[in-house]
């Protein structure tokens, strides 16, 4: 049974990042929902063994980053490996931000709600995970519908100029989430995402741009 609401509250979580991932950067989420969460189901399976091993336990999340960015890269098959990680990693910045603020302020507000009760895998972490994901799932929906989000070509890229910082970037964020998750400071790492996920939303923001720009020349 703990097995089970682990795998169920995780995929309803997760499927909070793909609406979220779909919402920024335009792409219909319905269409590649039931691919998603079969993959999911999976890959979660394998979070929840490595999170068995207290030694390890931190780099759960780093496994599911990297297989989000996987699924990405394989199922929208217009997507680049570099966007796919852009994509990816934004998604789960933006998440994990929001994520360690709401439950500072449940941790702060209630008496109910313990930190390590989250961290155990008990019905406190489970309530967490679904009112957390109705706060990413129906703002993503509505802004999708609104029309909200970058629509640059995702599918180009090129080894140069800004793009190979990014990667170094992207390497560095990837090292930091592994790292930042062994601690239970909750408002660190916060902070610690919040400077990084400013930099990527600039780079998306000015790829958006550019992209516009020459789109206006073309026509």
């Amino acid at each position: 049974m703990p097995f089970l609401l682990f795998v169920v509250f995780s995929v309803i979580e997760i499927v909070a990042v793909f609406y979220l991932c779909c919402s920024l950067f335009r792409f219909k989420a319905k269409a590649y929902l039931t691919k998603f969460m079969v993959v999911e189901i999976f890959i979660i399976s394998g979070n929840y063994l490595i999170r068995q091993e207290e030694a390890y336990a931190g780099l759960a999340s780093l496994f599911s980053l990297i297989m989000f960015i996987l699924f990405l890269k394989i199922f929208l098959e217009e997507v680049s490996l570099f966007w796919a990680a852009i994509m990816g990693i934004v998604s789960f910045t933006i998440l994990a931000i929001i994520q360690g603020l709401y439950i500072l302020i449940l941790i702060n507000t209630t008496s109910f709600i313990s930190l390590e009760e989250i961290q155990s895998n008990t019905l406190d972490s489970y309530f967490v995970q679904f009112t957390f994901a109705l706060m990413i799932i129906l703002p993503a929906h509505y802004l999708y519908k609104r029309g909200f989000g970058f629509t640059f070509n995702v599918d180009r890229f090129k080894l140069a100029g800004e793009n190979i910082v990014m990667i170094f970037i992207l390497f560095a964020i990837l090292i930091t989430v592994g790292i930042i998750f062994f601690t239970n400071n909750l408002l660190l790492n916060s902070v610690l995402l919040f400077f990084p996920l400013i930099y990527l939303v600039y780079f998306a923001i000015r790829k958006q741009k550019k992209d516009v720009s020459n789109t206006s020349f073309l026509e």
